[in-house]
């Protein structure tokens, strides 16, 4: 995860933008995707990189638009600017 202490979210949003422009996203689009995964992860509960990408996917998301770095970048934002609480756990 993200700490708090090495990133400001002005850079995390800024480097989620290039990250999602990067992939042919416009910003509108970047816009759209940050709500959306906004409302899966909003009432809690368990989510997977996976379950998020099919979840996407079948709101109209090419698949697995979501990577690694860019679901901790957005959920860094979530947390620090929107004050979300997400607990993340490593499965090995």
């Amino acid at each position: 995860m993200i700490s708090p202490a090495v990133a400001n979210s002005a850079d995390v949003c800024a480097t989620l933008l290039m990250r999602l422009t990067g992939q042919g996203l416009d910003p509108g689009e970047v816009h759209r995707l940050v709500k959306d995964v906004y409302g899966l992860l909003r009432n809690g509960g368990a989510f997977t990189l996976a379950g998020i990408n099919e979840a996407l996917t079948r709101m109209g998301w090419y698949p697995d638009v979501m990577d690694t770095m860019t679901l901790e970048l957005l959920m860094f934002l979530l947390e620090s600017e929107f004050s979300m609480r997400i607990e993340t756990h490593t499965v090995h």
